[in-house]
């Protein structure tokens, strides 16, 4: 018998992002999930996050009725998809969760994402096998300023336990978090290649996308923006004092100096010692600001396991079969 918690004691939460896809897509994509999971496991949900549309509400109204263990979120129609998925993560109770689009979930065997993440007690995410395009170079240097590991070979699709769930969705970037992994927790995952397939995404709606990414990651950066705008500051003051000095050199060993020559020079030094100085200050300020607010001890607990099997203990002190006991008698 297996040590530890067992497949049929776990919660399995499948969070299905509407990112402006198809009532066929969402139907489709609903009916494979449930139709695997009454299969394959015993404790599951569907949470199903989409913009309230008028036009998909005949579409939701009927996944709902003809679905199991479903769960509709409706939010704001300006959300961007990095917010939803805060919003499907922080509704889901499953012990491992599963956050994916509909146009991705028929490609992706994702019963077997969920028990390698069961197995390892890992993250598993989604690579498609394919090349990188041109801008996938801008958004993966910032990925990198800002410690994440961001490509567009990356999937929407991930599978994430939920000890590791629980830390990203209290860090203050988890908007980004819940997509793109950072380095620390890319190099422990599980990587699961898929192959490519065209998408059928809006091309203006996927550059808006693209745009809000690199926004966010720029400011994600602030932290090495800050150490770089430091270092510039602290060169700036050595110059001016270095000088400051070479005028007073100058002042001892010559005596050809062209007039006023002293005073600029002493008077532009001094200002960039001033600047230098003032920079460096307000750089270490907000920087001291960021750590105060941002104290993340998340990658200092890599597993979680338990050496109990609480259902079974439930079971027997409460004498309730479970039920598999009731189906064998």
């Amino acid at each position: 018998m297996k040590n530890g918690p067992q497949k049929n004691d776990s919660f399995f939460s499948v969070c299905i992002i509407d990112d402006h896809n198809s009532e066929k897509e969402l139907k489709n994509s609903v009916q494979l999930i449930s139709t695997s999971f009454e299969n394959t496991y015993k404790f599951w949900e569907i949470i199903l996050v989409s913009s309230v549309d008028n036009k998909k509400r005949n579409t939701i109204d009927s996944i709902l009725i003809n679905s199991k263990n479903i769960r509709y979120i409706g939010v704001k129609d300006n959300l961007s998809h990095y917010q939803k998925r805060v919003i499907a993560s922080q509704e889901a109770i499953g012990d491992y969760i599963l956050l994916t689009s509909p146009d991705e979930i028929e490609e992706i065997n994702f019963i077997e994402m969920l028990e390698s993440s069961f197995l390892e007690s890992k993250i598993v995410i989604a690579n498609y096998n394919r090349s990188s395009r041109f801008l996938n170079w801008i958004t993966s240097i910032l990925g990198s300023m800002a410690g994440y590991r961001v490509s567009d070979q990356t999937a929407r699709t991930i599978v994430f336990p939920r000890t590791n769930l629980n830390y990203i969705l209290e860090h203050y970037d988890n908007y980004i978090g819940l997509r793109y992994l950072n380095f620390n927790d890319f190099q422990d995952a599980i990587i699961y290649e898929i192959n490519f397939k065209n998408s059928k995404r809006n091309f203006l709606y996927s550059l808006s996308q693209k745009f809000d990414l690199a926004w966010r990651l720029i400011v994600l950066s602030a932290p090495k923006i800050l150490f770089i705008i430091a270092f510039l500051s602290i060169l700036a003051i050595f110059l001016g004092l270095f000088s400051v000095i070479y005028v007073f050199l100058v002042l001892v060993f010559l005596t050809d100096i062209q007039p006023g020559w002293v005073t600029t020079t002493l008077l532009i030094s001094s200002l960039v010692i001033l600047l230098g100085g003032v920079l460096f200050g307000i750089s270490l300020g907000i920087q001291r600001l960021i750590d105060l607010l941002s104290k993340d001890d998340r990658n200092s607990i890599i597993q979680e396991r338990d050496a109990n099997n609480l259902f079974s203990i439930e079971e027997k002190k409460f004498n309730v079969a479970s039920n598999d006991e009731n189906s064998k008698n």
